[in-house]
């Protein structure tokens, strides 16, 4: 029994090992980067990645090493990040599949070249490979050196990855301390490596699948090397549950769930066994072999999952089931290619598991033989890696926590002294603004005169204007009240032709006209006698808008014939609730406009739409006249404007009519506005609410 502990003290990293390679290679190549910080994935070349998998979980390295040639040399154009992914690979099968440090020193060399000066935009591959460099040193047995370029990598990440891609980093600072049977310093970190993870993104299998259950399958050896059997019986349980709920998720990534499912099984055989539970361990052992001793699934597991079942059938006394398993075992190992750490601690286990069988069949020769062979084995692998296993790497974790924290402490000394920098120049700043307030001070008090003098002169003067602007308004009042007799006359006088003549054609039209105009004319001198601060409530009425606009051009035609133009009318009929006399206003306003800014012989064109999706009424009036220069668009909607403009024929104009047609359209809720003609002049838009 003494033999059987030295023998599992021996082995103890052998299925971690295997675990771990293959699930981190996995985690180098899926990964989603964006090249230039942008690119899609190649669903080829995520072929080629299965492709390469598959033949590092038989145990074909070689046959890896092909596929990862033929297929990076098919995309040569793929960009700087596949190239960086393409090293990686190389690094990472000649560190943990065909052991062979130096070329994999040369591929841990080239990331680091590609990435010199580009750390800061690919953190994530800057942060990887500092942990790539970390496994070099450590399978070169400087472990101090790989401890610290583990560190380096995991602060980096700290300092600028999310939680997400730090767990894979954090798992590895874990994964390195239980290399060095520190199990339960590594287990704090595998814990923290879960918990970072569910940070990741959903629909992703390297987050969601591949990560989770690999952490808490680690977290579960890591407590079977501690002899903590139960909480190790616990966490494969578990393991093997998120493993359940993922396949009913994920039904299209069954391949890669059944195989970890037979690695969580071959785990959990071992520990049953360890507790003494014979027939579930043989029960969980065999199943574990069904499912990964067959082409595509994970050789390297069944293999050690046969082991186990060796080792189990050995000291239940069935010596012929064991020598079954060792005799396949030894069909097995001579497939396996490559001098890595995993196959040489295969080649040892399997050395033991002869021995111990000659043993029990108590044949002295062979036992001797296989003693010989496992003894210089264990002399070529075991001892050589114990030179550096035992360093205390707990204190050469705590010294460079130490140094991050002196550098911290630095860092925060110099921030300390910019802010002491930054507090002294904001008082001498605070000083000089002082005395400027003080010399302002006195400066302001001379002033204070001279503006108060200034402001008495100021108050003359609007008091002076406000008196003015009274007998204007008294003016105009006087004025509008005078307007009201000649024009109530003239409406009278066409009230009474109208009814009392007999006149036909265009004579009645135009005494029509006349009436309409001259009521308009007196509702306009009502308004002004109201007062210009008496705000007034428009009073709507249904109108027949079609016949309004019909009016005014009629009304206007006449004076249009005087300069040989034409004033085209095209509408719709259109009931719309509006001021009859004010909306006549704004539209004589414009129909005027365009007579009077059109040259001789030109046409007008009136057109009423309704726009049922808006809702709105549309009045367009536009000509063909001399348009409106671009340092007059901002004036021609101002009372009193500046940018008044004789008409084509002399015609003078006082700047109020587009004002008042503005403030008018507001007040029925609508908008006014104008906008260039396609051939030349302007066309003034209005649009009222249906």
């Amino acid at each position: 029994m003494l033999l059987r502990i030295l023998f599992l003290k021996v082995v103890k990293n052998i299925r971690c090992d295997l675990i771990i390679s293959i699930f981190i290679l996995s985690v180098f190549i899926s990964c989603e980067t964006k090249e230039e910080l942008s690119y899609s994935k190649n669903s080829l070349m995520d072929v080629h990645i299965d492709n390469i998998n598959g033949a590092l979980n038989a145990g074909q390295v070689n046959r890896a090493l092909f596929l990862l040639d033929s297929a990076y040399s098919s995309f040569q154009e793929l960009g700087f990040l596949y190239q960086w992914k393409k090293n990686s690979l190389y690094a990472m099968i000649y560190l943990n599949f065909d052991k062979d440090l130096k070329k994999a020193e040369r591929y841990v060399d080239s990331l680091f070249f590609a990435l010199e000066g580009r750390e800061k935009t690919y953190k994530e591959e800057f942060a990887k490979s500092h942990f790539i460099k970390g496994d070099l040193f450590r399978l070169q047995n400087r472990h101090q050196e790989a401890m610290r370029s583990y560190y380096q990598g995991w602060e980096f990440a700290r300092l600028y990855l999310d939680p997400c891609k730090t767990s894979t980093l954090t798992y590895q600072l874990g994964l390195f301390k239980y290399r060095q049977n520190q199990f339960e310093e590594a287990i704090p970190y595998l814990k923290q490596a879960f918990f970072e993870n569910q940070e990741c993104p959903e629909l992703n299998l390297e987050y969601n699948i591949v990560n989770p259950q690999m952490y808490i399958n680690t977290l579960a050896l890591a407590y079977e090397k501690r002899g903590k059997l139960d909480s190790a019986e616990h966490h494969y349980q578990r393991a093997l549950q998120f493993l359940g709920r993922k396949g009913a998720e994920y039904p299209h990534e069954s391949h890669f769930i059944t195989m970890a499912r037979g690695v969580v099984k071959g785990n959990l055989g071992g520990v049953l066994y360890k507790k003494g539970h014979i027939q579930e361990a043989e029960k969980y052992l065999l199943e574990s072999i069904s499912l990964n001793d067959r082409p595509g699934f994970d050789k390297y597991d069944a293999q050690t999952a046969k082991m186990k079942l060796a080792e189990l059938y050995l000291d239940s006394g069935q010596l012929e089931e064991a020598k079954d398993w060792i005799d396949e075992l030894e069909v097995d190992m001579e497939a396996r290619e490559g001098l890595s750490e995993t196959n040489m601690n295969a080649f040892l286990r399997l050395s033991r598991l002869k021995w111990d069988y000659a043993e029990a069949i108590e044949d002295v020769g062979l036992a001797y033989q296989n003693m010989k062979a496992y003894q210089i084995l264990y002399d070529s692998t075991e001892r050589a890696s114990l030179r550096g296993r035992y360093l205390d790497m707990e204190e050469s974790f705590q010294h460079m926590e130490k140094e991050y924290q002196l550098s911290l402490i630095s860092r925060d000394n110099q921030i300390k002294n910019i802010y002491l920098y930054v507090v002294v120049l904001l008082i001498l700043a605070a000083g000089c603004l002082l005395f400027l307030v003080y010399r302002s001070l006195k400066k302001t008090k001379k002033f204070n005169r001279k503006i108060s003098k200034q402001n008495m002169e100021f108050q003359e003067a609007l008091e002076a204007l406000e008196q003015s602007q009274a007998e204007n308004t008294k003016m105009m009042h006087v004025v509008a009240h005078d307007l009201r007799n000649p024009i109530s006359s003239i409406t009278m006088i066409s009230e009474l032709l109208l009814d009392s003549t007999k006149l036909e054609g265009d004579d009645k039209t135009l005494l029509e006209h006349i009436k309409t105009s001259s009521e308009n004319s007196l509702n306009l001198v009502g308004d002004i006698l109201k007062g210009s601060n008496e705000q007034e409530t428009i009073k709507k009425e249904p109108v027949e808008l079609h016949q309004l606009l019909q009016y005014c051009v009629d009304l206007l035609k006449y004076k249009a014939e005087e300069k040989h133009q034409k004033v085209l009318l095209e509408v719709n009929e259109v009931i719309v609730p509006i001021s009859r006399e004010k909306m006549w206003r704004v539209v004589s306003n414009l129909v005027a406009n365009a007579i009077k800014f059109s040259p001789s012989g030109e046409v007008i064109e009136v057109a009423l739409r309704a726009d049922k999706n808006k809702n709105v009424a549309r009045i367009s009036v536009a000509d063909r006249g001399i348009g409106i220069p671009d340092e007059l668009k901002d004036k021609i909607f101002e009372m009193f404007t500046e940018g008044r403009r004789m008409g084509t024929a002399g015609e003078e104009t006082h700047g109020m009519g587009l004002a008042i047609s503005k403030q008018i359209v507001k007040a029925h809720g609508g908008n006014l506005w104008f906008q260039p003609n396609k051939d030349k002049g302007t066309v003034f838009i209005v649009e009222i609410p249906l």
